[in-house]
């Protein structure tokens, strides 16, 4: 490709951002209830350091995260402008972390933008486009892959972009799920460099910082207060068990699943059944894994052209309970879920060609899965709304994306596997 294909492609690509930016930077609006409300006169009659001891006295650790919010929602302009900025921040740092080396950063970056713009209009609208979700959502997703690029990346990034990745940790441990989705892959991370014998100091020392703000995070005072105020979202959870609540997890995951608004996991699918059908290694349940894929695909693509009658023994998104587990049409639903997810990953380790790639295939995609299930430990599982999934969603991007990066490579690791029996 000439030098002026290039040029045309990355400004092509920095277009494409910029629109994207002003339309939602156009649509972005203040709610006139709830959240959004309450923080924008959160310093009206009180001192930034009175209103984050009363927050974490008597509400929620995300200390960092709220004080932020309650000093910049008031001024529009800056989130206006952050909001979309961080946006494509976190776009770019996906294409670090899963396609920097199969595709180049101006094509890498808009399949990235793509792919995240097929994630389901309510979780997006949620989770980033509403101010307050912004601060709660996005940008500590943004942060937490930030810093996990930091860690993965040492050797490429000068001290001061360590630096930032530490402090980057610290905010992004301010929320329940990137802290524990964070702390985890930074766990594994050092696992696997320990067992290398590489150096880990680093890895070691985010984590340290990160652990110690989650620390903060989860045994504020207030959490126990907020525990029994959501309490009358769900009047029945005191009384649940570990497996009913892990049921209400499945029931989240069953439910985004058969959403017909959430092409990002149908994508997932998609990709993930050609990265199948094209290794040439044999696994004697391919024939299976595929079939599973294509039902499930077949499934929700009937959905999307208004002929889900035709399949609607195959999904539901119905709440479970214990009383109608075994009902048939709950049932088959959240056996073919298990299932789907299930042969991703076995696809996930069957695709891996070594540890490493294991790690980032099966590890990330676990995260994704766990990171809905552990809405299920909260009174409100269903109060929160599509918001809980933004996380789990980036991750599913991010595992699409590991995906592609496989299907790429592909056809490569064929031609030279091809040239070289030619030189034989």
């Amino acid at each position: 490709m000439s030098a002026i294909d290039d040029r045309a492609i990355r400004g092509v690509c920095i277009f494409i951002f910029m629109l994207v930016g002003v339309v939602i930077a156009r649509d972005l609006e203040l709610m006139s209830a709830a959240d959004d409300v309450y923080y924008l006169t959160a310093l009206d009659n009180k001192s930034l350091w009175e209103f984050s001891l009363d927050r974490y006295q008597q509400w929620s650790g995300r200390t960092l995260l709220e004080g932020v919010m309650a000093l910049t929602i008031r001024y529009p302009l800056f989130w206006k402008i952050a909001i979309p900025l961080c946006f494509s921040a976190l776009c770019y740092q996906l294409w670090k972390l899963t396609l920097r080396h199969h595709l180049p950063l101006s094509k890498g970056s808009l399949v990235v933008l793509f792919i995240m713009l097929l994630m389901s209009g309510q979780v997006a609208a949620w989770g980033a486009w509403w101010v307050s979700g912004f601060y709660n959502y996005l940008l500590p997703t943004f942060l937490g892959v930030y810093a996990l690029g930091t860690v993965l990346d040492r050797h490429r990034n000068r001290w001061f972009s360590r630096f930032l990745g530490a402090v980057a940790a610290v905010v992004a441990c301010q929320q329940e799920q990137v802290a524990i989705a964070l702390l985890s892959s930074l766990l594994a991370l050092s696992g696997y460099r320990l067992l290398k014998r590489q150096s880990f100091r680093h890895a070691g020392i985010v984590f340290l910082l990160g652990l110690i703000s989650a620390y903060f995070l989860f045994n504020a005072p207030g959490n126990t207060l907020r525990y029994h105020a959501e309490m009358s979202w769900l009047p029945s959870f005191a009384e649940m068990g570990l497996w009913e609540k892990l049921l209400l997890g499945l029931d989240r995951v069953n439910a985004h699943a058969f959403d017909n608004t959430n092409r990002l996991f149908l994508l997932t699918v998609v990709v993930s059944f050609l990265a199948v059908y094209r290794e040439r290694r044999p696994w004697p349940l391919k024939p299976v894994a595929l079939g599973v894929l294509a039902l499930f695909g077949f499934s929700v693509l009937l959905q999307q052209i208004g002929l889900d009658d035709v399949t609607e023994k195959l999904g539901t998104t119905a709440p479970i309970g214990p009383s109608n587990w075994y009902d048939y049409d709950i049932f088959l639903s959240y056996t073919l879920t298990l299932l789907v997810y299930g042969t991703l990953f076995s696809s996930s380790v069957y695709l891996a060609d070594n540890r490493g790639q294991l790690l980032a295939y099966a590890g990330t995609l676990t995260l994704s899965v766990a990171m809905t299930v552990a809405v299920a430990f909260s009174p409100t599982v269903y109060g929160s709304g599509a918001r809980v999934f933004y996380l789990s969603d980036v991750l599913m991007v991010a595992y699409a994306c590991l995906m592609l990066g496989r299907l790429i490579d592909r056809p490569r690791i064929s031609r030279s596997k091809r040239e070289l029996k030619a030189t034989l």
